[in-house]
């Protein structure tokens, strides 16, 4: 990658939805197998590692955390940026509630 490549990477991810970066942080803990304690051992704080993968809350692990995290466990840090809206709407389901989710030119009546 050059180093314009490098800087776009890091505005698209800072500029992604927080949602989208936390359902996929899910899913790929899932894909990979990957357990909250085996990201601490990476040297993150537990409350940090709870906060970006519990339900509540928009806590996501900064670009150079997503970074160390994708590099550890073997897969594209632009794996965090895609839009997987199966995926979101089963982890938002929420009965009772309805939740709006925007992106990009899409809005999501759950």
């Amino acid at each position: 990658m050059t180093q314009a490549e490098i800087l776009q990477l890091i505005k698209n991810y800072n500029s992604t939805d927080r949602a989208t970066i936390k359902a996929n942080l899910k899913r790929l803990m899932i894909d990979y197998n990957i357990k909250s304690a085996d990201i601490i051992q990476l040297g993150y704080k537990p409350n940090n590692v709870y906060a970006w993968t519990n339900k509540s809350g928009n806590n996501i692990p900064m670009f150079d955390q997503a970074l160390s995290i994708a590099v550890k466990f073997n897969f594209n840090v632009k794996k965090f940026l895609e839009n997987n809206w199966i995926f979101m709407l089963t982890t938002w389901k929420d009965s009772g509630t309805i939740k709006i989710m925007k992106q990009a030119n899409y809005i999501i009546i759950l």
